[in-house]
């Protein structure tokens, strides 16, 4: 993403800008993708994996603006 922000900076400013006036989040950006991490024990045993959510970049520069 850096080596684009100069591009994307304007586009995401204003997608972000909508964002916080409308109270209104971009669907792409509330979906997670879920991986399965394993803990320790069999590899095999479903019961020894816990999901890890992987949210979007874009979603966590959202995040930023609003926790400040």
């Amino acid at each position: 993403m850096k080596d684009c922000s100069s591009i994307i900076s304007g586009p995401l400013a204003h997608v972000i800008n909508s964002s916080l006036r409308t109270g209104v989040i971009p669907l792409e950006w509330k979906t997670a993708k879920v991986t399965p991490v394993h803990k320790k024990g069999a590899i095999s045993d479903l019961n020894n994996y816990r999901p890890i959510s992987i949210l979007p970049g874009m979603s966590k520069i959202l995040e930023s603006f609003v926790q400040e």
